[in-house]
């Protein structure tokens, strides 16, 4: 997930963030809320940024830079953040890919009554990159920690997800079935950096990352990208409720396999 500062037109910023940077106007903060990481400022990480200045610190944590440059994290975030008319992009550590957090990670996507997967139907496009949960599955799930195998999360991610929602004739590489296939290097596929993309109505952005190791990918059959390339056809199509869907029972999937998601 990423985080930045509150939303604003593109612009210039007002004496709103100069006002933020005396202390005395920031509200005491629970830090035994569920929501203390938020208020944790020297734990964010630099993203991405737009101002040349801003390009050493990007990748680092305000906490460092702050050590680095004897200064407060709140100045350090406020001051990169204004060089950047507000559009930076900083991440809260929210212990995303620690091999403790992977490990539980994987009892939920094994579990029968999960499925893996993460969206909001695009509510929060300019602040949430959990759009890349399939790579992040194979680059970290898989290669970096093996807390999954590799035929078990191509299952989870393809088979398990086209049978719960009813999909015909998708979800398996098998005679007859639509061919929506993804080519990949299982030793390089991940995410890429994570950075804003104007390509939104109205010149607005949002949060984009292009995956690492995705030699081909075909719609229906017909190839669509080769080696990170668009080939500008656009064989999909619409999925109608009761054509390319059936009814499933709510469960379908049960397979007896259940973990103990309380005690890690």
């Amino acid at each position: 997930m990423s985080a930045k500062p509150a939303s604003r037109p593109r612009g210039r910023p007002t004496a709103d963030a100069a006002q933020a940077r005396d202390e005395d106007n920031l509200a005491d903060v629970d830090m035994d809320s569920a929501l203390a990481f938020v208020a944790r400022i020297d734990e964010y990480t630099v993203r991405t940024v737009l101002a040349e200045d801003n390009r050493q610190y990007e990748g680092r944590l305000i906490g460092d830079i702050a050590r680095e440059e004897g200064r407060h994290p709140l100045d350090v975030m406020l001051d990169i953040a204004v060089r950047d008319e507000l559009l930076t992009s900083f991440a809260p550590d929210v212990g995303h890919d620690d091999e403790k957090t992977l490990k539980l990670r994987a009892k939920v996507w094994t579990d029968d009554r999960t499925l893996i997967g993460a969206s909001d139907a695009g509510a929060h496009i300019d602040m949430i990159d959990t759009f890349a949960f399939s790579t992040s599955v194979l680059q970290n799930g898989v290669r970096q920690y093996g807390v999954i195998s590799l035929e078990e999360a191509v299952y989870q991610m393809t088979d398990r997800p086209a049978r719960y929602f009813g999909l015909v004739d998708r979800g398996l590489l098998k005679v007859g079935y639509h061919a929506d296939i993804v080519v990949f290097d299982p030793d390089t596929v991940g995410r890429g950096k994570t950075y804003m993309r104007y390509d939104v109505p109205g010149d607005n952005y949002r949060t984009y990352a292009d995956a690492t190791g995705i030699e081909q990918v075909f719609v229906n059959g017909v190839q669509i990208l080769e080696k990170g390339e668009h080939s500008g056809a656009l064989p999909g199509k619409v999925l109608r409720s009761g054509v390319d869907t059936y009814t499933v029972a709510l469960d379908a999937l049960r397979e007896g396999r259940t973990a103990d998601l309380v005690d890690a």
